[in-house]
């Protein structure tokens, strides 16, 4: 049987390996790209896989270079080492191992291929792929003992010699010779070549269906030949000479045009008009009426233009990148309804009716929105905006949102309202941050705060300075008109976590503790149905005042409890009444008195910073309130004559300045220029003093009433007592009327301050109002002016019987200028009328004597009181 087998294996030539290869891939080649197989149409066949084989084997192409092959192998492995994907990486080491140990000179060419084919490795690839990579089970190799069992050699003549060449046939014949025959002479191997390739190839011409492509080319009116050309044959023209088009024609080049595409329909004029071609027009319309509704989409392409202009424009702001996107997912939605438009009209067979005035009424509906916003971009001037003004594009919006809901158009109300608050959501972003964080985003255009590098040492200052609002050149706050009133809580949400922070740790407020709400188109409006009949700026206002109150209130909480328990704001307050407004009379009568006396006595010691502080900390020391370290005097130092010459005027009290340091928590609250309006009235009070402390021991002795006549001393104790009753009657005024109602309101007020900047606001009233109650604010000068005249009129008196009683031995109790142990002659001066003294101002009053005074060697004693008595009853009709 071996023998036979073998014999029979002898009589057919066994092809080389390679060879058989190479015809196998180059048939199935074949059979892929012309569907022609060798066991069907084998005449076709043969002579394209010979065609095939000649090209394979004369081919001109390089290797490929193994060792780029390997270079790009290692940077995939390190890439995805890299990427940390050292379990894909090991897979494919492992791998490239083992195909190293079955070497192939085509391996090269596989790797490469296999590069070339990969998509991104890296992302797609799955390790848990790997395994379902098996190699399938060979089939058992056939043996003669299986065939044998399955098909027993043991039947009638199946070991009987067959006559091969009594079967053959001519079909045989054909196929063995379908070798090329032999040639005596051979032509240029060029020629041979292209004469079987033209045979082959025109084995393979189909004939070509011409109808469909005139058909197109039927439709594409715009490539109609010129009127009166060979070509114009069958094309139907107006007898203006506008060429007929069908309506759908018509339709699909205005949904090209409303897309943005050019047509020939229309075209394109000056400062981006488009103007309709009037080339063409349609056979059952009037040109006027067509001329007006391709108007109409004219306009409407000119409308859309613009918010396809603005989205192609590069925007590095992201408040206006989010306004951009959400013109282009609008611009996109309208887009697809044009598509799906189309596809209805392509299946206009299903019963759709092909009309331009139905085209027209859609378009009409489906634009209007974003029609809306192109002209209200235009209106406004906000379609070139710079980068810092973004914002203005929140405020359009909001306007808009505003008009449509008045007029009832839910439509554009809704589009509008979801850009608005897609765009607000990026505008927050930075706000939120200052208001949970404390901190302004380094070069942000949007957010309207601004920190203050210069004053950020002074934590004195913390609530006014470091930060601010920013403004625009109208000076209005730099947001949208809609937040400026809720900016100011805004400010001050952000000021709080600020001051928290340099409070310390365990009184700041993580913005992890936080549970804030949100302000978008879900929570404003969402699915409620009465979200187009409430005022949506009612709406709006309600939803940010929730925002800021979540992200604001527990931050208040605290700073409020620290300020009225950690920093003592009573306290402070109470130290500010005892030292400013003579809260305890016997202790600044103690201080007032040493200064007075210095005064009268002409000591130039009388304004020692160092003396004056050390006798107000003695005074206060046992006032718990007060912390005496905290407390200094300052006053202006003068030379022994001008502090002769000006204490002749209460004004001398003026250069008296008292300090008190608060700690600067509270220093946010009892500003700088809240401290002066409290040295303000400590000077009218101490000013006042004076005048008391003179009058009360002015008198006259019985041993000088005889010197006097009845009626002067009348005139003396007259005025007198009218001086001395003004000046308890005006301090009596300043404590009991003014100080100690306007403190006690202010008090209670302070007491339900819920934030900071309320306390501060609540502050400055209360000074403002002190100011303007003690007659020392601006508008009151003239009347503040004649009482310090009134006051100077005091100290004239004394003076005046000083000067008299001089040489009578006047005695009294405690002379304001008499030096101890003889009368001092005043210094003469020229005669001046009291009338003046009003007339100069204070600061010229502060650096000579007062212009009131008078010599009195000059005119009887008499005469002098009258004159005073005329004065005060002048400067009293006020």
């Amino acid at each position: 049987m071996d023998s036979s087998v073998a014999s029979s294996a002898k009589g057919r030539p066994m092809p080389p390996l390679g060879r058989t290869g190479r015809s196998t891939d180059a048939a199935g080649l074949i059979t892929v790209l012309t569907g022609l197989s060798e066991d069907h149409e084998r005449r076709k066949f043969l002579p394209l896989r010979e065609h095939v084989m000649r090209s394979l084997r004369h081919h001109g192409f390089g290797r490929t270079d193994q060792f780029e092959v390997q270079t790009q192998l290692e940077g995939l492995d390190e890439k995805l080492r890299v990427l940390n994907e050292d379990g894909l990486a090991d897979a494919l080491a492992s791998r490239l191992d083992a195909l190293e140990r079955t070497p192939n000179k085509w391996t090269p060419e596989i790797l490469s291929f296999l590069l070339h084919l990969s998509d991104r490795p890296a992302a797609h690839s799955n390790i848990e792929d790997l395994e379902s990579l098996t190699v399938p089970d060979l089939p058992p190799q056939l043996t003669w003992a299986d065939i044998i069992a399955e098909d027993p050699l043991d039947e009638t003549g199946v070991w009987d010699d067959i006559d091969y060449a009594a079967d053959s046939s001519e079909e045989d014949d054909l196929e063995i010779s379908h070798e090329p025959p032999a040639v005596t002479e051979k032509p240029p191997a060029t020629t041979v070549v292209k004469e079987q390739t033209a045979g082959y190839l025109d084995a393979h011409i189909v004939d070509i269906d011409n109808r469909a492509l005139e058909e197109l080319q039927r439709g594409q009116f715009w490539t109609s030949p010129q009127r009166g050309s060979p070509e114009d044959a069958g094309l139907l023209y107006a007898s203006t000479g506008s060429l007929y088009i069908t309506e759908l024609q018509c339709i699909r080049e205005v949904l090209f045009m409303l897309s943005g595409l050019p047509t020939s329909l229309f075209r394109e004029g000056i400062n981006g008009e488009i103007i309709p071609n009037e080339g063409y027009t349609l056979k059952h319309a009037e040109q006027t009426t067509l001329h007006q509704i391709l108007g109409f989409f004219a306009q409407t392409a000119k409308g859309i233009n613009v918010l396809r202009s603005l989205i192609c424009k590069s925007q590095s702001n992201p408040l206006m990148q989010t306004f951009r996107s959400e013109v282009e997912e609008e611009l996109r939605v309208f887009d697809k309804d044009l598509a799906e438009y189309q596809r209805q009209l392509n299946g206009s067979h299903n019963g759709v009716v092909i009309s331009l005035m139905q085209t027209e009424a859609r378009i009409r509906k489906s634009s209007r929105p974003i029609l809306q916003l192109s002209k209200a971009l235009l209106d406004t001037g906000l379609v070139s905006l710079a980068n810092d003004e973004a914002f203005k594009y929140l405020e359009m919006l909001y306007d808009q949102i505003c008009i449509a809901q008045m007029i009832g158009d839910e439509d554009v109300f809704h589009i509008m309202a979801r850009i608005f608050f897609a765009s607000f959501k990026t505008y927050l972003k930075p706000l939120e941050r200052w208001m949970l964080e404390g901190q302004v985003p380094v070069g942000d255009e949007n957010i309207f705060i601004v920190k203050n590098e210069i004053a950020a040492s002074n934590l004195g200052s913390l609530w006014h300075d470091h930060y601010s609002v920013r403004t625009t050149n109208s000076g209005l706050i730099h947001a949208p008109s809609f937040l400026h009133v809720a900016s100011v809580k805004i400010f001050n949400a952000g000021k709080n976590i600020v001051f928290l922070q340099n409070l310390g740790d365990q009184f700041f407020v993580p913005s992890e503790a936080l549970t804030p709400t949100r302000v978008d188109y879900e929570t404003v409006i969402g699915n409620n149905p009465s979200a187009t009949v409430v005022p949506f700026n009612e709406e709006f206002d309600r939803a940010i005042e929730n925002w800021i109150i979540t992200r604001q209130q527990s931050t208040s909480i605290a700073l409020r409890k620290h300020i009225f328990a950690e920093s003592g704001l009573w306290k402070c307050l109470d130290a500010l009444e005892y030292i400013y407004f003579f809260r305890d009379g016997a202790v600044i009568n103690a201080v007032a008195t040493q200064i007075f006396d210095k005064i009268d006595r002409g000591k130039e010691a009388w304004n020692d910073r160092y003396l004056l502080t050390e006798s107000m900390q003695a005074a206060y020391d046992n006032i718990s309130c007060v912390d005496i370290e905290n407390l200094s005097i300052r006053s202006t130092n003068g030379r022994s004559s001008e502090v002769q010459s000006r204490r002749r005027s209460v004004k001398i009290m003026a250069n008296m300045t008292v300090d008190y340091i608060l700690p600067w928590t509270i220093m946010n609250i009892v500003r700088p220029s809240s401290l002066v309006s409290y040295q303000r009235i400590f000077t009218f009070l101490l000013q006042i003093r004076r005048v008391q402390y003179i009058l009360s021991r002015l008198r006259i002795l019985k041993e000088t009433s005889d010197c006097l006549e009845q009626d002067e001393i009348e005139a003396f104790y007259s005025i007198r007592h009218r001086l001395l009753w003004q000046a308890n009657l005006l301090y009596h005024y300043l404590a009991h009327i003014v100080i100690i109602p306007c403190t006690a309101k202010m008090r209670e007020r302070m007491a339900t301050a819920e934030t900071l900047d309320a306390m501060v606001s609540i502050h400055e009233t209360y000074t403002t109002r002190l100011e303007d109650q003690a007659l020392l604010s601006e508008k009151l000068a003239p009347i503040h002016q004649a009482i310090i005249s009134i006051l100077d009129l005091a100290i004239l008196l004394s003076d005046a019987h000083s000067t008299y009683a001089g040489d009578v031995n006047f005695d009294v109790a405690d002379r304001s200028f008499v030096p101890h142990g003889g009368h001092s002659e005043p210094t003469k001066r020229r005669p001046k009328d009291l009338s003046s003294d009003d007339e100069d101002s204070e600061d010229d009053q502060a650096n000579q004597a007062d212009t009131s005074y008078i010599s009195f060697q000059e005119t009887a004693y008499g005469e002098r009181l009258s004159k005073m008595r005329e004065r005060f009853d002048s400067l009293s009709s006020f």
